[in-house]
């Protein structure tokens, strides 16, 4: 048996004895090893790898994982546990569609803020919470006002989107608009969140290419 699959057998194991951090480094290991045309077995250990991740509390992760795991094989079962598992934003979803909102809310003018520093990255824990704060406090203010009522999830994100917050020390750009607009050639249209994606996933745009990065993706990337 090549060395790979011992690896993703070790991984189940483990995960069957109810201890994902050993089943991770096993994953992990595997995953190196798998040969990308073995495109069904690599799904699978996407897909198991995904389950990994959601028992360490790395939701965002494993969501990533799947949705790579439907765009190598359609007939895996990562798309059942995405469904599952995200919400109308294509992230990890949370208790409440309140959470939700203020999740992908973050998650965007965190991106921003990110995006236009020359580092990208945060440098000190301290920056980190400042820009949560100051985040949270525009939030606070979007929500008392009432313009989210009643708005669907494309609405709010395309009001999210245009909210400038003035950060301390930056830059801010003149558009925060991203300047790549997915579009459907065959529709002649931009797309949107119910499209149908263009990877070839099966997916919806929304909770595959289109979905919103969550706060563990933007800082530290996959894992």
């Amino acid at each position: 048996m090549e060395s790979w699959k011992r690896d993703l057998h070790k991984g189940i194991e483990q995960l069957s004895r109810h201890d994902p951090v050993r089943a991770l480094k096993f994953f992990k290991t595997a995953l190196e090893g798998c040969p990308a045309l073995k495109g069904r077995e690599l799904a699978r250990l996407l897909f198991y790898l995904g389950i990994t991740l959601i028992r360490l509390g790395m939701a965002d992760s494993a969501l990533k994982s799947w949705l790579t795991a439907r765009k190598i094989y359609k007939n895996s079962y990562s798309a059942k546990m995405v469904k599952r598992f995200t919400n109308q934003y294509g992230m990890a979803k949370q208790n409440s569609d309140e959470m939700d909102d203020w999740k992908a809310f973050y998650a965007i003018q965190l991106k921003k803020y990110i995006r236009n520093k020359k580092s990208g990255r945060m440098s000190t824990f301290a920056e980190r919470d400042m820009v949560h704060d100051l985040i949270y406090e525009y939030w606070k203010r979007l929500k008392d006002s009432g313009v989210l009522n009643e708005k669907t999830c494309y609405e709010k994100i395309r009001i999210f989107r245009k909210m400038k917050i003035i950060f301390p020390s930056m830059l801010v750009p003149d558009t925060t608009e991203e300047k790549l607009v997915p579009v459907s050639f065959y529709k002649k249209r931009r797309l949107v969140g119910n499209d149908r994606c263009y990877c070839g996933s099966g997916l919806s745009f929304g909770v595959c290419c289109g979905r919103t990065p969550g706060e563990r993706e933007i800082l530290n990337g996959l894992f």
